[in-house]
């Protein structure tokens, strides 16, 4: 799965993230989306669900990651297939 429609359709969603976003970059001179999600947006959201008095904002990080695992489940049984039909 290409990171850079991942990133961009994340900080598109997410404009906020964008300052963390370059930091990220010039820490480790590429996008690593495992330490970016893992550390700076887990720890944002933790945040949300320990306070829970911005529910829309936790719906739609929901939302995101929840369309992104479709897609991701889509792509590999569309590999699926194309290997199986192969055969």
């Amino acid at each position: 799965m290409d990171k850079g429609i991942l990133i961009n359709q994340f900080l598109e969603l997410f404009p906020e993230f964008h300052d963390c976003y370059i930091e990220h970059l010039d820490l480790y001179q590429e996008f690593l989306g495992h330490v970016f999600f893992g550390d700076e947006v887990s720890t944002y959201v933790e945040g949300l669900l320990r306070e829970n008095d911005d529910t829309e904002q936790i719906e739609k990080f929901f939302n995101f990651l929840n369309g992104w695992q479709l897609k991701r489940a889509f792509i590999l049984y569309k590999c699926y297939l194309l290997q199986f039909c192969m055969i």
